[in-house]
């Protein structure tokens, strides 16, 4: 727990601007982690440009003020 904090958790809530930026910083890290462990359940699928185009706005919505 405190090696996430530490390595990823921190420096992305430090370049976030606004209110509860650790708050963003955890759902945009979890919704990472959530997508790793999917990937290695399911296996690795190479994504389509609509999967990265979806990724984008999640990732947008988690990390916007």
């Amino acid at each position: 727990r405190e090696r996430l904090r530490a390595a990823v958790l921190d420096p992305l809530a430090a370049r976030l601007d606004g209110p509860d930026a650790q708050a963003r910083a955890r759902m945009a890290t979890a919704v990472f982690l959530g997508i790793g462990a999917m990937r290695r359940r399911l296996g690795p699928e190479p994504p389509t440009s609509a999967d990265v185009d979806r990724l984008t706005a999640v990732f947008e919505a988690c990390l916007a003020e």
